[in-house]
């Protein structure tokens, strides 16, 4: 019984030794194509070294770095960002992944929104500039200052009085 649990122990060791080397040099395979701009293939290679695991949340975040900074393409630089995060929310580089991230979602809004994009403190700015012109207008229009017209119809301009000044014309000669 003793012998038949050495031998299972050192399968599974045997085991996670023959994956290491093979995941370890796919690493470097992927880092010296990325060294020499051979973005695809280091994607590639750094992709058949993911294992869903923590071990390999640092390749989450050079696959990140590569398609953000390389590639300009943030909304893959999200995704792996996202999963090294989730594998790693404590890792040293965590906070500057967060950073990334940010600036990616804005990124890729815009490309969305045909570059149309307002970012949420400029529309609660603009929110509340607007309630504060409704209120003046309300106010005027209580002291008689703006004509009722004008706020029945949205986009209407009120018609001027007829001025009971005399019309000045000025005429210059050259």
């Amino acid at each position: 019984m003793r012998l038949i649990l050495a031998i299972a122990l050192l399968l599974l060791v045997g085991c996670d030794r023959m994956i290491t080397p093979r995941s370890s040099q796919s690493i470097k395979d992927a880092e010296t194509k990325a060294n020499t701009g051979d973005y695809q293939s280091a994607i590639t290679m750094y992709e058949a070294a993911l294992d869903g695991s923590a071990k390999t949340a640092d390749i989450h975040y050079r696959l990140a770095l590569i398609y953000d900074d390389k590639l300009n393409d943030p909304l893959n630089a999200l995704h792996h960002f996202k999963r090294f995060l989730a594998l790693t929310p404590n890792a040293p580089h965590a906070n500057e992944a967060r950073t990334f991230m940010k600036r990616d979602e804005l990124a890729v809004v815009t490309q969305m929104s045909g570059d149309s994009v307002v970012p949420r403190a400029e529309a609660a700015r603009l929110t509340n500039d607007n309630l504060t012109l409704r209120k003046q207008l309300d106010e005027a229009r209580a002291r008689n200052v703006l004509p009722a017209t004008a706020a029945k119809k949205p986009g209407a301009h009120a018609t001027p009085k007829p001025s009971t000044r005399k019309s000045r014309s000025h005429s210059t000669t050259r």
